[in-house]
């Protein structure tokens, strides 16, 4: 899941919201999913985008497969960012339920107890 936060300025907001819309076409083209935008009832200036890919590579893919007018899309979508601070990404794996499992000393499959302890995974 990928998640960005924008700084509007709400004199801004309808602008922004049609851009984005636009944007999220672009993205499900190349197949994200579950694309929303969210404003922050209590800052209104706060936005956030989220959507999800299938998998990492998916979204690694999408990172290049950009067309020039879905680049100058984002682009656009980035130009009413404002403040000092840049727009704050991301991004997320997703885990099923199950996959972690209930007792520490499990291993998930095909992770050696060496390895494990190599990565801080124990």
């Amino acid at each position: 899941m990928v998640e960005i936060e924008y700084r509007i300025d709400p004199k801004r907001a309808r602008e922004f919201y049609r851009t984005m819309d636009r944007l999220r076409s672009a993205r499900s083209r190349l197949g994200a999913y579950g694309w929303n935008l969210a404003r922050d009832l209590a800052d209104p200036w706060l936005w956030v985008e989220r959507y999800h890919w299938p998998t990492w590579l998916d979204y690694v893919r999408y990172r290049t497969r950009h067309t020039e007018a879905e680049r100058a899309l984002q682009d656009t979508a980035r130009s009413f960012h404002t403040g000092s601070e840049p727009m704050r990404v991301r991004r997320f794996l997703e885990r099923p339920t199950g996959s972690v499992r209930w007792r520490e000393d499990t291993l998930d499959p095909g992770l050696d107890r060496n390895r494990a302890d190599a990565i801080g995974y124990l």
